[in-house]
């Protein structure tokens, strides 16, 4: 199954069950993934292609491709959403909502999301265990795990406006 025909499929499927939060998660789940999986920098020749080296995207690709996957961000986020307000102690779709929001450079959102993962009773341990780790700015229980620097890196964008211009990252695209 091709991605493109899981995501028209889930998109599908969301709309005639729009209150299905594990469908809802799921469906946040693949558009996460398939915005975040890498580029291809390189691919095989083609009828349209004539070179025996294959095509190498253009910048202009590049700069498409980047607006999918922004495009694939934004609709996990609408589906996690979805989830979120239908049953607000889903700590898999807040837990997928907050990375999702700080892939989307929306750091601020992504705290506010994962703090009622705390309050949550019943909540699965990890989970709690990785919503108190980020909220507790690296420590839990009094005991640190990470350096406030190191879990500041962990949930900011780090690409400079450079590379975001140009839809790169350490010399790959993105």
């Amino acid at each position: 199954v091709r991605t493109d025909d899981a995501l028209a499929h889930f998109e599908a499927a969301c709309k005639i069950f729009p209150r299905d939060v594990p469908l809802l998660t799921a469906a946040g789940w693949i558009n996460e993934r398939a915005a975040v999986a890498p580029l291809p920098i390189w691919q095989p020749p083609t009828r349209r292609t004539s070179s025996r080296a294959g095509y190498k995207p253009q910048l202009g690709d590049l700069r498409a491709a980047r607006a999918a996957k922004v495009r694939g961000l934004e609709a996990a986020h609408r589906f996690l959403t979805a989830a979120i307000a239908i049953d607000p102690t889903d700590s898999e779709s807040a837990l997928r909502l907050g990375r999702v929001a700080v892939l989307l450079g929306r750091d601020a959102e992504a705290r506010r999301t994962l703090e009622p993962v705390l309050r949550t009773p019943g909540v699965a341990p990890a989970h709690g265990y990785l919503a108190r780790l980020f909220l507790g700015d690296g420590a839990v229980d009094g005991v640190r795990l990470l350096q406030p620097e190191t879990l500041r890196a962990m949930m900011t964008n780090q690409l400079t406006e450079d590379q975001r211009a140009r839809g790169e990252t350490l010399g790959m695209p993105i």
